[in-house]
């Protein structure tokens, strides 16, 4: 009994057939990161300079263990921000939602929040971190927008002790 195999047209029209449906799932695919890191970016774009650690009303206060600083915020339209905190051996991240509330959130992780509020448009506002045990090495804020965090902008690295 002889066994006939495939004839090469059939063969090349199965290849094609093949390369074309792989080609199509890889298109979908990368169509659809690429359009969803572009709306993340164009929804982060340009908001560098938008909301900032104040430096001259930045410092650490070892009598009492907590931190002041202050945050200014230019005309931007944001979700939240996160707050990192950070010494030699660890770090804490607050989270202040946009929704114009008063915040207690107290014994996160040794720190202390006091009627933290997210700051208005075109506005500055003063924090106080408590049950920070050692002066921080730096503070970071991410800015949260459309859900996103637009990674971490203008972090303060030099933390002075207060007067």
């Amino acid at each position: 009994m002889k066994k006939k195999a495939i004839s090469p047209i059939i063969a090349t029209i199965l290849m094609i057939a093949l390369v074309i449906s792989i080609s199509a799932v890889v298109y979908k695919v990368t169509k659809n990161m690429v359009e969803e890191n572009l709306k993340k970016s164009k929804s982060c774009a340009k908001i560098y300079d938008k909301v900032l650690i104040n430096s001259e009303y930045t410092c650490y206060n070892d009598s009492n263990r907590s931190l002041i600083f202050t945050i200014n915020r230019k005309d931007i339209d944001i979700d939240g921000l996160l707050i990192s905190i950070s010494n030699k051996t660890d770090s804490e991240v607050y989270k202040l939602p946009s929704e114009p509330r008063n915040l207690e959130m107290l014994n996160v992780s040794g720190s202390n929040w006091i009627n933290a509020t997210l700051l208005e448009k075109n506005s500055g506002k003063k924090y106080r971190a408590l049950g920070i045990n050692s002066k921080p090495n730096s503070i970071k804020i991410a800015i949260i927008i459309n859900g996103d965090s637009c990674g971490i902008f203008n972090p303060l690295n030099e933390i002075s002790v207060c007067s």
